[in-house]
């Protein structure tokens, strides 16, 4: 189910960030390019919000923050691996960032599929040591 909703233009590997926003905006504006949605800003602003209520860190070096918007037109999920972890907000460090992009009312599903996936150390250790953005599509299979 999850590799319906990733595809290769939605990885990004190896990246440099500084911070948490950083990479969740250059993840939602290559998903605004990719025509996930029509703008990000909208969407954006959903996630930023889900950010302030909670942590999104779920241990393993991985975060997968999300929202839903009805900008967003068909779900999707974007994902970068980091060169160097950033410290999320609850202060775990995060080299794994998943972004989970749904209309509304239609994200926790998809949330929920992906979090259970990367519960597997099989797959954690598959994300770490890919070397293509189609070892990333292959690792999220269940």
């Amino acid at each position: 189910m999850i590799q319906d909703y990733i595809s290769e233009e939605l990885i990004q590997l190896d990246i440099q960030a500084e911070m948490r926003e950083e990479i969740i905006d250059r993840l939602a504006e290559l998903m605004e390019k990719k025509e996930v949605m029509a703008e990000c800003e909208d969407f954006l602003s959903h996630v930023f919000e889900r950010e302030r209520n909670g942590t999104t860190a779920i241990g393993s070096e991985i975060a997968i923050p999300h929202g839903a918007s009805k900008e967003v037109q068909t779900p999707a999920i974007a994902f970068a691996r980091l060169t160097r972890p950033i410290y999320w907000d609850n202060g775990q460090p995060v080299s794994h960032v998943f972004l989970v992009a749904a209309p509304e009312g239609k994200e926790r599903d998809l949330y929920a599929s992906l979090k259970e996936r990367l519960q597997d150390q099989q797959a954690q250790e598959l994300l770490k040591s890919a070397k293509t953005p189609q070892e990333i599509v292959s690792a999220l299979q269940a």
